[in-house]
C-alpha cells in the first residue's frame, strides 16, 4: 500500500461562512433524492437502536451498550436472520448504501468486542461503499500475519465476496478480526493512532495531511503528538470532503452524548458515483446508518456529522471535528 500526503490547505483554514454547501453542490450530484430516513420493518421494532453509555470522555473508546437489558445480541437491525442474508441483491447487484443501512457494528453472535468496534466497522464501511472487490482486498490484507485458522476464515470471506455469496455475517467477521488485531492499547475502543495503523495495513493507499497528522489545536499550534489525529474547524472538514476522490473516505470522531468529547467513529466518504455520504455503524435512534447531504440544504443527519454539531468542543467553546488517519482508498 502507499502513503502519500494531501496537498490541501492546513487545518487552520477559516470556517466557511454559512449557508452550508447546498444539496446540489458538487459531490452530491443526486441532490434531488429525498432526505435520508430510517424506517423500521415494523412500527414496534427498533432493532439495535438502544440507549448508549460510553467507555470514557477522553476519546479513547467508542459507544458501548452497558447493562442494557433491552439489547438483544441475537439480532441486528430488524432481522434476526440478517447474518445469513447475502450482500448481493436479487438483481445480482452490489449496492453499498443498501448493504450498510442493514449493517451495524453488532453481530448476531454477541462477540466480546462488538460494543467497542466502531473504528474498524466504520473503516470497513468505506470499503463496502467502494464495492465487493475493495472489500475482498481488506479481507486478503487482514489474512496476512494471521493464525492459520484465522487466515483460512478470512480467505473464505474474501472468496465469498468475489463470487457473490458473502453475507452480512462475513462483514461482521471482518469487523471482529480488525478490532482484535488493532485494538492494542488495553482500552476499549480505538484511538487515532490505532486507526492509523489499521488504515496503513488494510487500505490500498492513505493520503495524510501535509502537517503529518499530529494533534493540533484550533489555532494551529502543535500539541502532544498523537499519530493520525487532527482537530479542525468544520470549514476545514468541508475542504477535506471536497478533496475526496470517488471511492475515498476518512474516519471522523464524533460526540454522541453531548459532553464535548469524541467517543465514536464514523466514516465520511464519496461513493463511486461521486455522492458524498457518512456511514455510522451505531447511529442514534431512528437515524439511518448511511446519510447524504440534505437535498434542500437543511440540517439533516449528514450535516449533523460533518458541520460540527456532533464535534468535540475546543477550550474556547468552538465546535471542532476530529479526524483519525487519512483519506483511504481500498
Amino acid at each position: 500500500m502507499s502513503v502519500t500526503q494531501l496537498s490541501s490547505t492546513p487545518q487552520t483554514t477559516a470556517a466557511r461562512p454559512m449557508p452550508r454547501p447546498a444539496g446540489t453542490a458538487a459531490g452530491n450530484a443526486n441532490g434531488s433524492l429525498p432526505a435520508d430516513t430510517f424506517t423500521p420493518s415494523s412500527g414496534n421494532d427498533s432493532g439495535i437502536y438502544r440507549p448508549m453509555s460510553f467507555v470514557s470522555s477522553n476519546g479513547s473508546g467508542g459507544p458501548q451498550h452497558v447493562s442494557d437489558p433491552t439489547l438483544d445480541h441475537n439480532r441486528q437491525i430488524c432481522d434476526p436472520n440478517l447474518s445469513d442474508r447475502r450482500l448481493v441483491g436479487a438483481d445480482g447487484q452490489w449496492d453499498g448504501g443498501t448493504i450498510l443501512n442493514a449493517q451495524s457494528q453488532l453481530d448476531t453472535h454477541g462477540t466480546s468486542g462488538q460494543e467497542s468496534r466502531c473504528g474498524p466497522s466504520s473503516m470497513i464501511g468505506g470499503a463496502v461503499m467502494a464495492g465487493p472487490e475493495a472489500t475482498a482486498r481488506v479481507a486478503e490484507r487482514l489474512s496476512a500475519n494471521a493464525s492459520p485458522e484465522e487466515a483460512e476464515r478470512l480467505r473464505g470471506v474474501r472468496d465469498r465476496l468475489l463470487d457473490g455469496t458473502a453475507t452480512h455475517g462475513d462483514i461482521s467477521t471482518l469487523q471482529e478480526s480488525a478490532y482484535n488485531r488493532y485494538n492494542t492499547n488495553g482500552t476499549a475502543g480505538m484511538d487515532a493512532s490505532e486507526m492509523t495503523s489499521m488504515q496503513k495495513d488494510l487500505a490500498g493507499s492513505v493520503r495524510f495531511d501535509p502537517v503529518g497528522n499530529t494533534t493540533t489545536d484550533t489555532g494551529g499550534e502543535r500539541a502532544v503528538p498523537e499519530q493520525g489525529k487532527v482537530v479542525e474547524e468544520p470549514g476545514r472538514t468541508f475542504d477535506r470532503i471536497d478533496n475526496l476522490k470517488n471511492g475515498e473516505s476518512f474516519s471522523m470522531g464524533v460526540d454522541t452524548n453531548g459532553d464535548g468529547q469524541m467517543n465514536h467513529w464514523v466514516q465520511v466518504g464519496r461513493d463511486d458515483k461521486g455522492r458524498n455520504y457518512v456511514y455510522d455503524p451505531y447511529p442514534a435512534a431512528n437515524q439511518p446508518h448511511v446519510s447524504h447531504p440534505d437535498p434542500d440544504g437543511d440540517v439533516g443527519p449528514y450535516e449533523n456529522y460533518t458541520e460540527g454539531y456532533m464535534g468535540a468542543v475546543a477550550p474556547d467553546g468552538r465546535q471542532v471535528n476530529v479526524v483519525g488517519g487519512g483519506a483511504v482508498k481500498f
